[in-house]
């Protein structure tokens, strides 16, 4: 029950495990080529993980919501627009780092917009990119492609601005209504700090925290979010930095 407890949470998780069984049968020659690159990619990703964790944490002790809010909200006009594109273009990482970075910025007040346009600089116009993309393709080339992207990312970045609401970006995907008890994954560093202070509550499992079932929000929950280095854990919808 467990084990199938599992899969049903983790719906990714399962669907890549089936894929991998459907190559292995239709394609048994590949399956060692597709192991290589998944290994490559899973390298990568804890590679870079501690990185965005760093990055979450030093976002949420050091710069206040007001400030994000007025460079980055919705209100923040042209200079928001030029603040978004900097951030995204001196970015470093892969694009899956600019996520849950993204997603800590607009719960800090950053508008849907401008987490548009850093997700989308982050991908295509960074500096480090563009030096590379003169090396092979010229400076022509690059100029003219930078500008039209700039211009793309904006319109796009007003679409959706239009279209989709903070609330609807930022619920989870797999239950939008609000859990009396949660821990942000993304943010969790299983350093077992709530697990200690709060036992009846909490578990690490995988290097992860993770709520029991059956917690009791009693008077120690409190006490383990506010001494969680990451912020990770939410009680009523809130994270202790709010």
């Amino acid at each position: 029950m467990k084990i199938l407890k599992f899969l049903k949470k983790n719906t990714l998780f399962t669907i890549g495990m089936m894929l991998y069984g459907l190559v292995a049968i239709i394609e048994p020659g590949q399956i060692k080529s597709v192991a290589y690159y998944s290994y490559i990619y899973f390298k990568e990703l804890f590679e870079v993980l501690p990185l965005i964790v760093l990055l979450a944490t030093v976002i949420d002790a050091w710069i206040p919501k007001e400030l994000i809010l007025k460079k980055l909200g919705k209100d923040s006009g042209k200079m928001g627009y030029f603040y978004a594109y900097i951030i995204g273009s001196i970015s470093a990482g892969p694009i899956y780092a600019s996520f849950p970075i993204v997603r800590l910025l607009m719960e800090k007040g950053a508008s849907v917009g401008n987490a548009v346009i850093i997700i989308s600089a982050w991908a295509v116009i960074k500096v480090p990119m563009l030096v590379n993309e003169v090396k092979f393709l010229g400076m022509n080339y690059m100029i003219l492609r930078w500008v039209l992207t700039i211009i793309a990312i904006f319109i796009m970045s007003q679409i959706v601005q239009k279209s989709v609401s903070k609330e609807e970006a930022l619920a989870s995907k797999s239950n939008s209504k609000i859990q009396p008890l949660e821990i942000i994954e993304a943010y969790c560093i299983g350093c077992g700090i709530c697990s200690k202070i709060s036992p009846a509550d909490f578990e690490i499992i995988d290097e992860k925290a993770k709520v029991k079932e059956g917690y009791s929000l009693g008077p120690t929950i409190k006490a383990a979010s506010n001494k969680c280095p990451t912020n990770a854990i939410v009680i009523n919808g809130k994270r202790s930095i709010e």
